[in-house]
């Protein structure tokens, strides 16, 4: 998949590889992507079957992905240069379940703020 080149966004898809409906873009954070603000909303919620991280490098350049709304619990951190998750079926919040379809909120953060083994790809 040809990425657009350092943006400075975080963007999920409802389908793995990149495809289908692109659920949002932004380079900001939501805590709740099934709430009624900001870019992912509603039915965004637990859906996303693929995410890419097109954001500039250095600082917060890494995307935590939650299991919960609000940045709470679980998460899994995307780098800068790995780009993309073609499939989150592969990758597991820090309790264990699959990332794939559960995903509930997003914040950018350095990646000094991610455990090890918290990096997906």
């Amino acid at each position: 998949m040809a990425g657009p080149g350092r943006d400075g966004d975080v963007r999920a898809w409802r389908d793995a590889d990149c495809q289908g409906e692109l659920l949002g873009v932004t380079p900001g954070s939501d805590s709740g992507w099934g709430d009624g603000a900001g870019p992912f909303q509603g039915s965004d919620v637990n859906a996303a079957s693929s995410v890419m991280n097109s954001g500039f490098v250095g600082g917060k350049d890494v995307v935590a992905f939650y299991y919960w709304t609000g940045y709470d619990s679980a998460y899994g951190c995307l780098k800068p240069g790995e780009l993309y998750v073609d499939s989150p079926t592969r990758d597991h919040f820090a309790n264990g379940a699959s990332m794939n379809d559960n995903i509930m909120s997003h914040t950018w953060v350095a990646s000094s703020a991610c455990a090890p083994g918290s990096f997906i790809s």
